[in-house]
């Protein structure tokens, strides 16, 4: 079950953590960190790559797990695939 997060929320947890807008933001990976995470902060619901972002940022995901924005396993091409035989 995925844990849902409030702005209201997400913004005591930042606080109590002792991070200002922009670092957050900045960890998150946004171009406009202070201005993006107050928008996530005003709003009902977190969206799931910032909840994601987040949970490891505030350590309660191993890093390990997640991925980048946009990347995918990289599959081999059939070509490139080497047999022993």
């Amino acid at each position: 079950m995925e844990i849902l997060m409030t702005g209201a929320e997400l913004a005591l947890a930042r606080k109590n953590r002792g991070l200002t807008e922009a670092e957050l933001g900045k960890a998150i990976g946004y171009r406009d960190p202070a201005r993006a995470v107050r928008r996530l902060e005003a709003s009902s619901a977190v969206n799931s790559r910032a909840l994601t972002m987040i949970k490891v940022i505030f350590g309660t995901v191993d890093k390990d797990n997640v991925r980048e924005r946009g990347s995918r396993p990289r599959m081999a091409h059939p070509d490139q695939l080497s047999f022993a035989f």
